[in-house]
């Protein structure tokens, strides 16, 4: 389909999709609440649209990473309870306080300044057991939390290999929480992920937080995926050329023809967030994962040559037929054919940071 909006990029939000992974997430939750991690914008879809969908399915506990996300999710989800990850620091309480904004207390210095703050309203506590990131160390939460001048919110820890299932230190983190939870019965625990929401029933407690699953990525680095694909990234071709042999292509001359070549040069590159690591050749990344990414048009797929450019990439078309591919169709980059989990591996990453990373010149969702 031509498009003459001058756009060279376009992706798609599958809403229905949202809504089907949150309710898997929810089923498995059992008779957990479960929450939704929307940071970073709702993971790069939009938050204003992804928590008005999982609002509609029930959703009222968000998660993000500052009291920035948090106060403009505040604008858009009047009554829900929304978590701050990062926690609570000096300029950050008049927004918390305005917004009515629960922050999840990391260290004992967040606790001291919230105490001291003299604010009452809701607060969380994150307690690390074994994810050496933020939380208080179980001994110190054993030894502070008696101390606190009201109850917790909520406590909560969080998986350092929950996407392995049968990882041995996912049930030792599991037992340290246990313990402290049942220490502090009456407020809600909370420590389930994506991947163990869906894989691990003991680690639920009172409430899930489900993230990267919603959002149609394989919380599970070695099992099938089981959510549905939500995002369709494309790019717009703006050029066809014929490349002869010896010739090469992009940058440094990584990539030369070996016979005449049609290419396509697609109007997307490292500045929209898709990865130069993906670069059929030229990156050290090939010599750890031998292939780069590959786009998908005209019923085929197509190779990335040479390596991603700022504004550009190139795809070698000449396999397809001269009048399957023009000047103006869209390849597609991920999402109904290329997976996205299949795509970060190209990259040498993640379908979180493939997510979170595209850039502003995608336009408007669709």
């Amino acid at each position: 389909m031509k498009n003459n909006s001058g756009q060279t990029l376009r992706r798609h939000i599958d809403r229905s999709a949202i809504a089907e992974n949150y309710q898997i997430l929810k089923k498995a939750s059992g008779a957990a609440t479960c929450g939704a991690a929307v940071k970073a914008n709702g993971y790069g879809c939009g938050v204003e649209t992804v928590s008005n969908i999982l609002a509609r399915e029930g959703c009222q506990q968000f998660f993000v990473a500052d009291a920035i996300e948090a106060a403009k999710l505040r604008t858009i989800q009047k009554d829900a309870e929304i978590f701050i990850l990062n926690g609570v620091f000096e300029d950050t309480i008049p927004l918390i306080t305005e917004h009515i904004l629960i922050p999840v207390l990391n260290s004992l210095s967040q606790i001291k300044l919230w105490q001291q703050s003299g604010v009452t309203q809701d607060f969380a506590v994150h307690i690390d057991t074994g994810m050496n990131r933020l939380g208080l160390r179980v001994n110190e939460a054993y030894n502070c939390l008696d101390d606190l001048k009201s109850v917790p919110k909520l406590i909560m820890s969080h998986f350092a290999n929950a996407d392995d299932p049968e990882d041995p230190k996912n049930t030792q983190q599991l037992e340290a929480f246990t313990a402290l939870s049942q220490k502090y019965s009456g407020v809600t625990a909370s420590m389930a992920n994506s991947a163990a929401t869906l894989s691990n029933h003991a680690a639920h407690f009172q409430l899930t937080r489900p993230g990267i699953a919603i959002y149609g990525g394989n919380p599970f680095s070695h099992l099938p995926n089981p959510m549905k694909p939500v995002v369709k990234a494309e790019a717009k071709i703006i050029d066809l050329r014929e490349v002869l042999p010896n010739e090469t292509v992009s940058y440094g001359g990584t990539f030369k023809a070996k016979e005449t070549m049609r290419v396509a040069v697609c109007g997307v590159g490292y500045a929209d967030g898709y990865p130069r690591n993906v670069s059929g050749q030229g990156v050290q990344l090939r010599e750890y994962v031998p292939n780069g990414a590959k786009g998908f048009i005209a019923g085929e797929m197509i190779n990335c040559i040479g390596r991603v450019t700022m504004d550009l990439t190139m795809f070698d078309v000449s396999h397809l037929p001269r009048n399957a591919v023009e000047i103006g169709d869209w390849v597609e980059l991920f999402g109904d054919q290329i997976t996205l989990d299949d795509f970060a591996e190209q990259s040498g990453t993640v379908s979180y940071e493939i997510l979170t990373g595209i850039g502003r010149r995608y336009g408007p969702s669709i």
